[in-house]
């Protein structure tokens, strides 16, 4: 099948046949009529199945409908489908919603690059129900005198001596005129197969045409390597995952945007210029641009932080419309997705993490939050972002030590849901795991970032199985707390992961060849199995702070056998010390401490087996 068409798929009033167009580069007025958000072309490598049909049959779609049924309307689509796959003139191929629905046309698609544009429930009502205003052009031209219908919208071209004019009529699909109870049938009934079909998502609620052809033209250029679609019938939103993203976040700001505040760690600063110049330059928007920066790592996650960052958002006067970017680690993101939330009850946020631990986790999923004095994230709130954007091109610029803290947020989504993501790191010599060029670990990452999306857009606010995102996080988050924050997260969830996996054993859930695939995965990604420099009283203290906590009862992530994770209630506070002496370093001298300011771990205990120190 030809790489060289990509074709464009999406519900009623997503603007298929309007990117087609820009993206195709015929966007000009005396070769297209417009009705809503839907343009039509003449052009050889632009094409429109719905055209088509009515060109091959020539019949309108209601026309067809009312005489054939839709069986036969579907046929007709098919074969146009098959037509313009096979047409090497033809470059952007916009499809009928419904096609989704033939078997045969999703055999087709899956072979080719189709691009689904998504959009939420709300925004299709809105932009079908304004679907009745139709532009006038000119008669004579010859791009558009063989148009005598436009089908895809069901609206009949008639021509006189002076114009031609689209006459609106009603799609089959809404003749019962509730708009709204039809778009929430068809997104229920065809949305899954978009997504099972398409090889990239683009979500465009509350951007223009111009961004998501930016955007489109990102994908088909090959600098938007892959496309993760966190779905939800009101507020979808997509994670780009590539190299050279810097425009793909300006094109990610909210449509009604005049005033966006940036908010980075001094780390980043050289991202922040460049990202600043492209949002001065741009010749389609005015932006007003504000960057505060803030301190690195968690030190950022302080109400004292958040204090002094509301009060910039005051002083630069955003409003609803206004956006906010955190451009930076997962506790940028942390922090600059409460701001979000919390100023003015919430305004548009683009979460850009640039560290390979924020892309994986803290930058997807909705999650904001500080900490304070009792334990991690306990201040915060759940809010999605308008969209998440993984600049592989950032990690270039990682100490190695933050490319392994990453991976243990990426071998948790192994154990937890994809072994895939283990075997590719099990096959994968040490030093091809890591920089931007490492195929494999562009591949966990994705795979990881699809398993977050997948668990968050199902339950959001952590109300069930969003929890399984927290093994290895309860022990861990204890290690982070009584280290005062020093110590980085992925290595710490790497003991807690261990302390898991023993617990798990107890319970007689893992064998010892599953707790021992634990150790020598973990250790392979150059993460550490054990801890040392702090005392089992203070972690049990820690723990109890933990968010799974409930009316005193701990509980925890579990493994019921690798990737079928389990919540559990553990009350028996003598088994968890036990547990925690299992991933203690212990006082025998075979391990010798490192104290140097600089490492964080204590030397192997034998090749590949690190233990974290506690400063």
């Amino acid at each position: 099948m030809r790489d060289n068409i990509t074709v464009y798929v999406g519900l009623p009033g997503s603007g298929k046949s309007t990117i087609a167009n820009l993206v195709g580069g015929q966007w000009r007025p005396d070769c297209h009529y417009v009705k809503g958000n839907d343009t039509v072309d003449d052009s050889s490598h632009v094409a429109d199945t719905d055209i088509m049909v009515t060109r091959n049959t020539g019949k309108t779609i209601p026309e067809i409908f009312s005489q054939e049924g839709e069986e036969a309307f579907r046929r007709y689509e098919l074969g146009a489908l098959q037509q313009a796959l096979h047409d090497p003139q033809i470059e952007h191929l916009s499809v009928g919603g419904g096609i989704i629905e033939t078997a045969q046309a999703r055999k087709l698609l899956q072979q080719v690059r189709t691009i689904y544009l998504a959009a939420s429930v709300p925004t299709l009502v809105e932009r079908v129900e304004e679907d009745e205003h139709v532009a006038q052009i000119p008669a004579g031209s010859s791009s558009v005198s063989k148009i005598q219908i436009r089908s895809g919208n069901n609206q009949q071209v008639s021509e006189d001596d002076d114009t031609l004019r689209a006459v609106p009529q009603v799609r089959p699909l809404f003749r019962d005129g509730n708009v709204e109870a039809t778009m929430r049938e068809l997104y229920a009934r065809r949305h899954a197969l978009y997504e099972k079909i398409a090889s990239h998502v683009v979500t465009t609620d509350d951007l223009d045409t111009e961004q998501v052809s930016s955007i489109v033209s990102m994908i088909i250029e090959g600098n938007i390597d892959a496309t993760i679609h966190v779905p939800d019938s009101e507020a979808p939103y997509t994670v780009y995952f590539g190299k050279g993203l810097t425009q793909c976040v300006a094109d990610a700001i909210n449509r009604g945007t005049q005033k966006v505040m940036i908010v980075h760690p001094q780390s980043v600063l050289a991202h922040v210029k460049q990202l600043q110049q492209i949002l001065d330059n741009d010749q389609h928007r005015r932006f007003q641009v504000f960057t505060y920066c803030v301190p690195d790592g968690e030190q950022q996650k302080h109400y004292g932080v958040a204090q002094k960052l509301w009060g910039a958002c005051g002083d630069a006067k955003l409003g609803r419309t206004d956006t906010i970017i955190g451009l930076g680690g997962g506790a940028t993101t942390d922090l600059a997705g409460f701001i979000a939330a919390t100023w003015l009850r919430g305004i548009h946020y683009v979460s850009v993490p640039t560290s390979l631990l924020g892309m994986v986790d803290a930058g997807v999923g909705g999650k904001t939050g500080i900490n304070s004095r009792h334990g991690k994230n306990l201040i915060g709130s759940f809010y999605r972002p308008q969209a998440v954007v993984c600049d592989t091109g950032n990690l270039n610029t990682l100490p190695h030590e933050h490319s392994v803290n990453g991976y243990g947020e990426i071998v948790k989504c192994g154990f937890i849901a994809d072994q895939q993501i283990l075997s590719v790191v099990e096959r994968t010599p040490f030093c091809e795991l890591f920089g931007s060029q490492s195929t494999a670990l562009h591949a966990t990452a994705r795979a990881a970032i699809a398993v977050k999306a997948d668990v968050v857009s199902r339950d959001l606010r952590e109300g069930s199985i969003r929890e399984n995102l927290n093994y290895g996080h309860t022990f861990g988050h204890a290690l982070e707390k009584v280290s005062g924050y020093r110590i980085l997260h992925g290595h710490a969830v790497a003991v807690g992961m261990m302390f898991a996996a023993y617990l798990a054993h107890e319970r007689g859930m893992l064998t010892d060849e599953q707790v021992k695939r634990h150790q020598t995965i973990i250790s392979h990604v150059g993460l550490p199995v054990r801890f040392a420099g702090a005392s089992i009283d203070d972690l049990m203290d820690a723990m109890l702070m933990d968010k799974k906590v409930r009316s005193s009862h701990l509980r925890f992530v579990l493994l019921d056998g690798i990737g079928h994770p389990v919540r559990q209630r553990v009350d028996d506070r003598e088994l968890l010390r036990r547990i925690a002496h299992k991933v203690m370093v212990p006082d025998n001298g075979s391990w010798r401490c490192q104290r140097d300011i600089d490492i964080d771990y204590l030397a192997p205990h034998s090749p590949g087996d690190y233990a974290l120190w506690i400063p």
